[in-house]
């Protein structure tokens, strides 16, 4: 389905925003099959003006890297073991983490017992910072499923501090060990200081100490 999508724009240029428009003007009376399989897998609805904001939270960022990540992780774009095992028999469907379990998506990226615990420690620290409950829920960690407005919720800091969390999940695909915090929190200050020279050079350092500065008063500040 999300391949189809994009036959009609084989130019390669500027592909995150073709993808981001062509995501928006589809027909909203079908949905996208990769929102029903996360809908299946989760036991949830997202209606129009969810999905709406959750493009939006993936697509609204100047960093390509993370709008990478994010577009990856919604479209369900990365090769799972259950997904391997079908296309080639011989290939076992079992998570590579050693769970015993089926590798399926949602599996790897939120039911395995060893992602469960990574999860689990950035939610607590992200919660200590933040000073927000966002609750241990795969619609929000993972597809942005949020009560307040966008401009709040950047403003909070959790998208970027679970972008961090996503990113480093790809990075140990095929692995049977998982991100530690201490990955996490260096992604996090690596991505602090990103945005700390974009808001410099845009002369923006309003927002950016709106959005980072409990960062600095946090545990897990190194010199952002």
């Amino acid at each position: 389905m999300f391949e189809r999508l994009l036959e009609t724009r084989r130019d390669g240029k500027y592909g995150i925003s073709k993808v981001y428009r062509i995501l928006t003007e589809l027909d909203t009376n079908t949905k996208l099959i990769f929102i029903t399989k996360w809908e299946r897998d989760m036991g949830v609805g997202f209606d129009e003006d969810r999905q709406r904001k959750m493009f939006r939270l993936i697509h609204d960022n100047v960093s390509m890297r993370e709008v990478e990540v994010n577009y990856k992780c919604v479209t369900r774009w990365h090769i799972t073991p259950s997904v391997e095992h079908k296309m080639n028999g011989e290939n076992s469907n079992m998570c590579w983490r050693g769970c015993g379990e089926i590798g399926t998506v949602f599996h790897i990226w939120w039911e395995c017992p060893k992602i469960q615990a990574f999860w689990k420690i950035i939610v607590k620290l992200i919660e200590e910072i933040t000073e927000i409950d966002i609750g241990l829920d795969p619609t929000t960690c993972l597809l942005y499923n949020v009560e307040t407005s966008v401009n709040k919720y950047k403003d909070s800091g959790i998208w970027y501090f679970l972008n961090a969390a996503k990113g480093l999940i790809p990075k140990f695909w095929r692995r049977s060990e998982v991100p530690r915090e201490e990955d996490w929190i260096n992604r996090v200050n690596q991505i602090g200081r990103m945005k700390r020279s974009y808001h410099m050079q845009e002369d923006r350092m309003r927002v950016y100490f709106r959005r980072w500065g409990k960062v600095g008063k946090s545990r897990i500040e190194r010199e952002i």
